[in-house]
């Protein structure tokens, strides 16, 4: 070992790279791939275990970049967290299409919604009356009642709204934002919108997520500029 590193000392700059090329430049160049792997594994890793305050998409609904940043990086601040440890989602340009041409039983992508709905993948959608009509026939909407404390409830009572279910008395799923600060300020079209929360069975409602929806609404209806 001594003597091949005597050796190696002895060469010039050009013997000393060729020499490199042909022993060790394989080995660097995959353990530095390596390397690259693992820190991507690792970061991703990090970001797939942050909290998720809340997870949303608007439907037929649209609103500006300001709006887009008051329920994502503003809410996770509101929240007394950092991006690194949590984040809050929200899909925008869902738009479902209530052509007579394209009817919505034939339409891919209202099927791909609906599935995104049930899976769980949204806790929470904001959405034009049509939407809100058409989709609850999918009986994922939750009993904002089952959801609101009694003094929410109270505070609220006016923008409820509520829908019939089968062989069920009509249950509230839906908060009106038309006229509020919030869809005045951030330019939500149309005027007459819904905020509704889904229930799935993928999602259990412990006290912790309840909780995270009160808050949520409350940010939401509470919002001044």
């Amino acid at each position: 070992m001594r003597d091949e590193v005597e050796k190696v000392r002895q060469m010039s700059l050009k013997e000393k790279w060729k020499y490199f090329k042909a022993y060790y430049l394989v080995q660097t160049v995959i353990g530095f791939i390596l390397l690259i792997l693992a820190a991507f594994f690792i970061h991703d890793m990090k970001l797939s275990n942050r909290e998720i305050l809340a997870s949303g998409c608007f439907v037929n609904v649209t609103i500006d970049g300001d709006g887009f940043l008051f329920l994502t990086d503003e809410y996770i601040k509101f929240c007394d967290k950092s991006a690194k440890d949590a984040t809050a989602l929200l899909s925008i340009d869902n738009t479902l299409d209530f052509m007579p041409e394209n009817p919505l039983d034939k339409n891919s992508y209202e099927m791909a919604l609906t599935t995104q709905m049930v899976t769980g993948e949204f806790q929470y959608m904001i959405l034009d009356e049509t939407a809100w009509e058409h989709l609850r026939q999918t009986d994922t909407y939750a009993d904002l009642t089952q959801i609101l404390t009694p003094s929410q409830q109270e505070e609220y009572a006016e923008r409820m709204i509520y829908q019939q279910r089968k062989g069920q008395a009509k249950i509230a799923t839906a908060l009106n934002l038309s006229e509020t600060e919030f869809s005045q300020h951030y330019h939500l079209e149309p005027q007459i919108a819904y905020l509704v929360f889904l229930e799935t069975a993928q999602e259990k409602d412990t006290e912790s997520t309840i909780e995270k929806k009160r808050q949520l609404i409350d940010y939401i209806m509470h919002s001044s500029f």
